[in-house]
């Protein structure tokens, strides 16, 4: 049979491992803290470094409807722009890694908010 004092017992260990655990997540966000932000840095450099003779599609497109380029220079700038903003989103592997530990961050957070209102509940019911 289950007491309370069982279940006082196995929620305070719940509650300890999750802080433990979220204390190994915020070491990993901190150490990673510096390669995501130089990753962030040289993924924007290589956005900007793509240099174009027009500042927007629809520069180009205007330069097209008065002949001044032909439809292929057209559709190579427009394809142009759409890789630039794909580039933009595509996130590196270390971004992608420090994304999902700052939504497991959130999740443990929330858990171990939920494991201590459990606790209060059960102490509130002796």
């Amino acid at each position: 049979m289950v007491t309370k004092i069982d279940n006082e017992k196995d929620t305070l260990l719940e509650i300890h491992m999750t802080e433990l655990w979220i204390k190994d997540i915020e070491s990993l966000i901190r150490k990673h803290k510096k390669s995501v932000v130089l990753a962030k840095a040289a993924r924007h450099e290589k956005i900007e470094s793509l240099q174009c003779e027009y500042s927007s599609p629809e520069e180009a497109h205007e330069a097209y409807g008065y002949d001044y380029i032909t439809f292929e220079e057209y559709e190579a700038v427009k394809k142009f722009y759409e890789d630039k903003e794909a580039m933009e989103f595509q996130l590196t592997d270390i971004e992608q890694h420090s994304k999902f530990l700052k939504q497991e961050l959130i999740k443990e957070k929330n858990n171990l908010k939920y494991h201590k209102n459990i606790l209060e509940e059960i102490r509130n019911s002796k």
